[in-house]
């Protein structure tokens, strides 16, 4: 993760890693084969998990420096409230 917001940057590897989310969601929902869903499911979890990791360093670097600690807690504090939904809803 932190070789590739060195190489391209963050906001160039976010659009990167949206393509390939777009490409993996294409996997997962063209091709209704067994490994090709869990495949897809595979690549969107290792979008998840690198997108979880740049996503709060992105938005720090562009708040202005007075709320920059609460830009950090507030995207922690909304994923568990999606968390939170998405167990309440099943």
């Amino acid at each position: 993760m932190k070789r590739l917001c060195n190489r391209f940057g963050e906001n160039k590897t976010m659009i990167y890693l949206d393509v390939f989310a777009i490409l993996a969601f294409i996997v997962q929902t063209f091709q209704m084969r067994f490994w090709n869903i869990y495949i897809g499911r595979f690549l969107l979890g290792i979008y998840v998990g690198i997108a979880s990791g740049i996503v709060p360093v992105y938005l720090i670097s562009i708040s202005p420096p007075e709320i920059s600690g609460i830009t950090r807690y507030f995207n922690q504090f909304l994923i568990a409230i999606g968390i939170a939904v998405a167990y309440g809803l099943g």
